[in-house]
């Protein structure tokens, strides 16, 4: 698999979710938040895997607690 077909895959999953529990208000917002999250998080994931063989699930457990902090996204109320 390439690093670009992940990268969709990933933000197709991702983005339905964020977008399907953000109120509906704020689902663009968080739609937006998400893909620069994916942005930031996913070369990091990829580079984890790819070259230092981290394992899979310990990779996405260390993006999974990058995105989930609440500077990956805008504080909205």
């Amino acid at each position: 698999m390439n690093w670009l077909f992940a990268f969709v895959i990933t933000c197709l999953i991702e983005l339905t979710v964020v977008a399907s529990i953000a109120r509906r208000s704020q689902r663009k917002t968080a739609a937006i938040d998400s893909l620069a999250a994916n942005l930031l998080t996913h070369p990091a994931a990829w580079y984890l895997i790819r070259s230092i063989d981290l394992p899979w699930l310990a990779a996405q457990f260390t993006i999974v607690a990058a995105e989930a902090s609440r500077v990956m996204y805008r504080a909205t109320s």
